[in-house]
């Protein structure tokens, strides 16, 4: 989106100007100034918003990713506690799920409506047998599955 500064100048006598008129008298989205004769003016702004394409980068928040991603746990292979890290761009309801080799799930981490950020949740195995994992995160459209080991 490409926001425009766009300044009108205005003029008036000061035998015109009277201070309760709101014409004259200044507010919040305006100034004014007297030059040495007595005249005043004003400088009146006003932000024009269109949706004409730019090449102006807009400052984004450090804090919130680009992209959704799914990390490699860490560690892996693990016993008993492994972290899970995660990150959302927007807002969205998101699932992480652990499944066994069969495809059955076996545990949901997480279900709910999150925020955009980073995230990290750690998965508790100790009663689980060993043997390789698969994780998922689902959101939104986003969806993508890690693999990861547990070793007694």
């Amino acid at each position: 989106m490409l926001s425009a500064v766009i300044w009108d100048l205005d003029y008036a006598s000061a035998d015109a100007f009277d201070q309760h008129v709101s014409d004259y008298a200044p507010n919040w989205w305006g100034s004014q100034w007297v030059d040495p004769n007595f005249e005043k003016y004003f400088m009146y702004r006003a932000v024009v918003l269109s949706d004409i394409p730019s090449n102006i980068d807009l400052p984004q928040d450090p804090n919130v990713p680009e992209t959704y991603q799914l990390h490699q746990n860490y560690p892996n292979p693990f016993n008993p506690t492994t972290m899970i890290n995660y990150q959302l761009p927007m807002t969205d309801y998101i699932e992480l799920s652990i499944y066994n080799v069969l495809g059955q799930k076996v545990a949901t981490l997480v279900s709910e409506r999150q925020a955009a950020g980073a995230y990290q949740v750690e998965w508790d195995a100790s009663g689980y047998s060993s043997g390789v994992y698969y994780y998922s995160l689902k959101a939104g459209e986003f969806y993508n599955v890690k693999k990861m080991i547990l070793i007694r």
